[in-house]
């Protein structure tokens, strides 16, 4: 599992912008031992390489990316079977990002009482204390579903849930934390990647496969898990 930047920065010529872009390394203080949890180890050893990640990105709302987006065939379904704004598209539909929470904080119960995955776990009758959250997913900073993983008798379990908080669902990714961050790293984080991978969604319906090939270098995206 490792980290880098360097494609989702190429494409910054085709209207790309980097909302915001933090990833902290690892000090020589850092923990990766929980006192009452048994962690499996690429959980471990995602923290050996980072203290947090902060990392979104968003398409730049000019004519350029206007004219572009809307000779796509699953843009225009959007808009004229399902009545978007093109607007809309652009703001919430074509962004990402990874935003991967400091190893204390991930186990902070206390102060994680006010963040979404919390308060839906407890909607849904789930104890809150059972998940804890591996990646923020975000549109334009506005969190609205996270990655989780479960614990279950003292232990950390490597398979990635999803809570989310607008359809008030817990939803099984059944994939591990280095399939996850595999995933996330072919299509660069693209907002609601995680649902389109688990509909395994039509390739001329899909988003993703319609917009990241005009936005990122081609050979830098390995879709052929959607397909």
């Amino acid at each position: 599992m490792e980290f880098t930047l360097q494609d989702v920065d190429s494409g910054k010529s085709n209207g790309i912008t980097v909302v915001q872009n933090g990833i902290a390394l690892p000090d020589s203080k850092r923990r990766t031992e929980h006192p009452e949890i048994e962690l499996f180890d690429s959980y471990i050893d995602l923290y050996n390489q980072i203290d947090h990640c902060s990392f979104d990105w968003h398409l730049d709302n000019d004519q350029n990316t206007k004219d572009t987006l809307i000779q796509i065939d699953s843009i225009q379904r959007l808009i004229n079977k399902e009545k978007y704004e093109l607007d809309d598209i652009l703001r919430y539909i074509t962004c990402g990002g990874l935003n991967i929470p400091g190893f204390d904080s991930a186990f902070d119960f206390t102060n994680n009482k006010t963040l979404g995955y919390y308060l839906t776990s407890q909607e849904l009758g789930i104890a809150p204390h059972s998940f804890i959250p591996v990646d923020f997913h975000c549109q334009l900073s506005f969190q609205t579903y996270t990655a989780c993983l479960k614990i279950e008798e003292n232990k950390l379990i490597d398979n990635v849930y999803i809570l989310d908080y607008q359809g008030v669902e817990l939803l099984d990714m059944k994939i591990t934390l280095d399939k996850y961050m595999e995933l996330a790293y072919a299509c660069k984080a693209v907002y609601m990647w995680q649902f389109d991978y688990m509909k395994k969604s039509k390739k001329e319906l899909s988003i993703l496969y319609s917009v990241l090939g005009k936005i990122f270098p081609v050979d830098s995206l390995k879709l052929v898990e959607w397909s």
